[in-house]
């Protein structure tokens, strides 16, 4: 059953920021929200660091609930991805296969998280939190120093995602790109028919119009690269502090192509709010970066809390004449120990082996070669007419590959058209232009084409 009170917190040096949900009869409600500014530290002064413990202490003494914390969007890598399973455990492994591909430390050092976002046909698309177990222990620790340890660490930018959805702010067709943007830097989100493709922070802010569209611009162009043409109309949608001086619609508007809707974030609410909804909507899929080591601790405390009330009670008994009973406890204590240490000495050996289960089936799952690159050529090689020249050929791994190249005769072009749009290795082939143009005094016919593999459209 979930908890009846779930506040969301963001923090950072300068500020607080709640917003607490109470579960009443109809289902939740928010009950409070606020934001605290906090004195400054200075590094060296501990005056000015008793001050800020015991400002941060007494504005996180008052959250009620279950705490979900969002870690400044800016520190950590958010990758969305698409997978070839529905398996929670497979999932697992393959996220850490992602992982090592992009992330700059080794997995080990690592906070890993993943959501999933949509999942249909044995193949999921998944959101990727990963951030330095450094940062998220110095965020604990602040945290700590609050007198608060979360239950979820979550990220700052899926809170303004989940705003957006309760309002009703996300767009169920098309592609839609959103900018929360502050002074000096940006959020930005991209969704394809209402599900998430991407999440990107850019040092980028209002104070910064050029270079923040300039910032969208390149996004927009990695998406195409990435996730390939629109599935329908470009939305565009910016909500911002303060007001807006028109610049920033202005440059988006030239950058884009498409006239942005301009917002502003008063209107959409806090990130905490949001943060505090994806817990009490049942969010046990949601992104969470609390290390392991903190749910064992919070357990060791619970632990030591229940054996100090047994305590208490063994020692009344023993002040009645119950030694018998004090006795029994510390053989039960030793038996405790015993056990525990025993499973401490498997614990390692049989973690190590369920992961070398997960790596074998992760590579298992990769190692159907019957659409590999080089099955791709070899099947355009044999079908290529004598006469036509390949001038680039671009494979993208289990969806396409790219065709361009020339002949001085255009029939043959059409003829190995023909032949690609029979061959059984693809699914579908698009034309994408033919044109003759003189090169010197030859007559040259160029054309394009796009081959698609079986699944590559999905």
């Amino acid at each position: 059953m979930a908890a009846p009170t779930i506040s969301g917190i963001c923090l950072r040096e300068e500020w607080l920021e709640w917003t607490t949900l109470r579960r009443r009869k109809g289902g939740w409600r928010v009950a409070s929200s606020g934001r605290r500014d906090l004195p400054r530290e200075d590094e060296g002064r501990e005056t000015a660091r008793a001050e800020y413990s015991r400002v941060l202490k007494k504005a996180m003494g008052d959250l009620p609930g279950r705490i979900s914390a969002g870690l400044p969007s800016g520190m950590v890598l958010l990758r969305v991805v698409e997978l070839p399973s529905s398996d929670a455990q497979e999932l697992a492994g393959m996220v850490e296969l992602q992982v090592d591909k992009f992330a700059p430390f080794a997995l080990e050092q690592m906070a890993v998280s993943y959501e999933v976002l949509r999942s249909e046909d044995n193949r999921s698309r998944v959101l990727i939190a990963a951030v330095h177990s450094e940062k998220v222990e110095e965020f604990g620790s602040r945290l700590r120093e609050g007198g608060v340890l979360p239950q979820w660490i979550d990220v700052e930018a899926m809170g303004w995602w989940r705003l957006l959805q309760q309002r009703g702010a996300i767009a169920e067709h098309g592609r839609q790109m959103v900018i929360v943007a502050g002074e000096h830097a940006a959020e930005i989100m991209a969704a394809d028919e209402g599900t998430l493709v991407l999440v990107r922070v850019v040092d980028a802010g209002t104070a910064e119009v050029g270079e923040l569209a300039e910032e969208v611009g390149y996004t927009l162009t990695g998406l195409e690269t990435e996730w390939g043409p629109p599935p329908g109309d470009l939305h565009l949608d910016v909500w911002r502090e303060g007001e807006s001086s028109g610049k920033l619609e202005e440059a988006l508007r030239e950058v884009c192509g498409v006239a942005p809707g301009m917002h502003r974030c008063e209107e959409l609410g806090l990130p905490s709010e949001g943060l505090a909804w994806r817990r009490a909507d049942g969010g046990g899929q949601a992104l969470n970066l609390v290390p392991s080591e903190w749910h064992a601790a919070a357990k060791a405390r619970r632990v030591k809390r229940r054996l100090a009330a047994m305590a208490l009670a063994v020692l009344g008994l023993w002040l009645a004449g119950a030694g018998v009973v004090v006795g029994r406890l510390k053989m039960e204590q030793r038996q405790l120990a015993e056990l525990k240490k025993a499973a401490a000495a498997l614990a390692g050996p049989a973690e190590e082996v369920r992961r070398l289960q997960e790596k074998v089936r992760n590579l298992e799952l990769y190692s159907d070669r019957t659409y590999s690159v080089l099955e791709c050529l070899r099947e355009v090689s044999a079908l290529l007419p004598e006469g036509v020249d390949l001038t680039s050929f671009v494979y993208r791994k289990s969806h396409s590959i790219h065709l361009r190249g020339e002949a001085t005769r255009t029939e043959t072009i059409y003829d190995f058209i023909s032949a690609m749009e029979k061959s059984q290795l693809f699914d579908k082939v698009k034309p994408e232009g033919v044109s003759t143009r003189r090169r010197g005094r030859q007559m040259k016919t160029e054309f394009k084409l796009t081959a698609t593999l079986p699944g590559g459209e999905k």
